[in-house]
């Protein structure tokens, strides 16, 4: 801390400067920093390495393997960037600024055998928030020729759907990991974690969010457990199947209780 004390002013101005424009030379411009087009509105990552500012489509080209990152928006006539979050007709996520997720194809991708309806109103929850996004679900036949149904497109894209049927919410196998690691050693519980994806997304507690209770969240991570417990006791294994698993055959045995022919006679 001797250190920090010595330097606590220039390390707060550093960390102001993300507030505003940043330092002459680090990204600073009034121009798009993709293609050098100056007088748009200009966006930034807060997330992506750098924080250059660029034009709305240079920053969704730049997301296309990134499409959870929050953006914020310069605001006119100001030095100030704000997280786009502030009002339901305002820009939210990267979806609000034209990108939308093809499941099961490469990135830039679109399919077209896609679904009339394909693009979605949808709801992600991730380490950093909880996302509303435009989904694309793919329309191709399987290696089996019949059309895979959403719910597997998106366990396939590493996204948990909240249900089989129709999902409109589901939770990045990140998060779930997260949390199940959380919850494990640290105790934390469903509420507190998910609380804490809420103050992530709009800290000022005013917004409605994408997914206003933590019901679908509890559901999700109630079945990660298990499927880690079906993972980690070689159960997902099984040639017959965990229709075959019985009750208790997943549990852990007890090395101090006597256990006859293992460690008493």
């Amino acid at each position: 801390l001797l250190a920090f004390i010595d330097n606590k002013a220039a390390w707060t101005d550093c960390v102001m400067r993300h507030d505003g424009r940043l330092a002459p030379g680090i990204c600073h411009s009034e121009s798009c920093h993709g293609c050098k087009i100056a007088g748009v509105e200009l966006f930034r990552c807060v997330e992506c390495h750098g924080s250059c500012v660029m034009c709305k489509d240079c920053t969704v080209r730049a997301h296309t393997n990134a499409l959870l990152h929050w953006i914020e928006v310069r605001i006119p006539t100001s030095p100030i960037y704000y997280k786009l979050i502030r009002s339901a007709t305002a820009c939210l996520d990267l979806s609000e600024l034209g990108l939308r997720i093809q499941l099961l194809h490469p990135a830039g991708e679109i399919c077209e055998r896609g679904y009339e309806d394909m693009d979605e109103r949808f709801t992600v929850i991730h380490t950093n928030g909880i996302h509303r996004v435009h989904v694309a679900f793919c329309g191709c036949a399987g290696n089996n020729g019949t059309h895979i149904d959403r719910a597997t497109q998106l366990l396939y894209s590493r996204w948990w759907p909240v249900t089989a049927k129709l999902p409109r919410t589901a939770a990045t196998f990140t998060v779930l990991d997260n949390f199940h690691r959380m919850n494990t050693i640290g105790n934390v519980s469903h509420y507190k974690y998910y609380k804490s994806l809420e103050i992530a997304t709009d800290a000022t507690g005013t917004e409605i969010l994408p997914v206003s209770e933590s019901h679908a969240w509890n559901v999700m991570t109630r079945a990660w457990s298990c499927v880690m417990l079906f993972k980690r006791r070689g159960a997902a294994h099984l040639e017959d199947g965990l229709d075959k698993v019985t009750d208790g055959s997943l549990a852990i045995l007890c090395p101090a209780c006597p256990h006859f022919g293992k460690n008493t006679s």
